[in-house]
């Protein structure tokens, strides 16, 4: 699956041409392009969805990202810890049932 995202600054509908600028760029782009040099239609449209990906990327996501790293290296310790006990559990009652025998 392909998804191509284009955000324009300004569409001029009047005159059939985009007027472009790029994420990075601070300018608009410029040469306006065509309706012509654009292929493909909008299958459907996502509300809302580039508002999250601007939190997401943006401070709180960044903290949301290593809150949720975090989360996840407490909870393998966590497991580590159990399963080693668990583990040594094992070994203790095996080493019980075999000193009965």
């Amino acid at each position: 699956m392909r998804l191509l995202l284009l955000r324009t600054a300004l569409w001029k509908i009047l005159m059939g041409e985009f007027i472009t600028k790029g994420d990075a760029n601070a300018a608009k782009d410029m040469n306006p392009a065509p309706y012509d040099n654009f292929i493909g239609k909008v299958a459907y449209s996502i509300p809302k969805v580039g508002g999250i990906a601007l939190v997401l990327t943006g401070v709180y996501g960044k903290i949301l990202a290593g809150g949720a790293i975090l989360g996840a290296v407490i909870l393998h310790g966590v497991a580590s810890a159990i399963n080693s006990k668990r583990e040594k559990d094992e070994d203790e009652a095996e080493c019980l049932s075999e000193k009965k025998e």
